[in-house]
C-alpha cells in the first residue's frame, strides 16, 4: 500500500522539459560583437530531431513542429529507444 501512496505523490510532481534546438560554439570576441538582428547558426539542420531534456537528462528526442500559436515538439524516440 506504501508503493501506491508514493506513485500518486509522484503524480503530482511537476518538472520542467527543456527543447534543445541545437547549439554553438562562438570565441568571446564574436560574442562580445552580436547585435541585433544578429544570426547565430546552430549544429542542427531544421528538419533535426529536437533534444527534450529534465535536469540535463536527455528523456527524448522529437521534430519540432507548430500548433498555430505555439511551438512543439512532436516526440519520436524516448530514452528508452535512445539509449538502445
Amino acid at each position: 500500500m506504501a508503493f501506491m501512496r508514493s506513485e500518486l505523490s509522484l503524480n503530482r510532481v511537476s518538472l520542467e522539459i527543456r527543447a534543445e534546438v541545437g547549439s554553438a560554439n562562438l570565441k568571446v570576441g564574436s560574442l562580445l560583437q552580436i547585435g541585433r538582428g544578429a544570426i547565430i547558426s546552430l549544429n542542427k539542420s531544421v528538419e533535426g530531431e529536437v533534444d527534450l531534456r529534465v535536469a540535463d537528462h536527455l528523456i527524448a528526442r522529437g521534430n519540432l513542429i507548430t500548433d498555430r500559436e505555439h511551438f512543439a515538439v512532436r516526440v519520436t524516440k524516448t530514452s528508452v529507444d535512445i539509449h538502445e
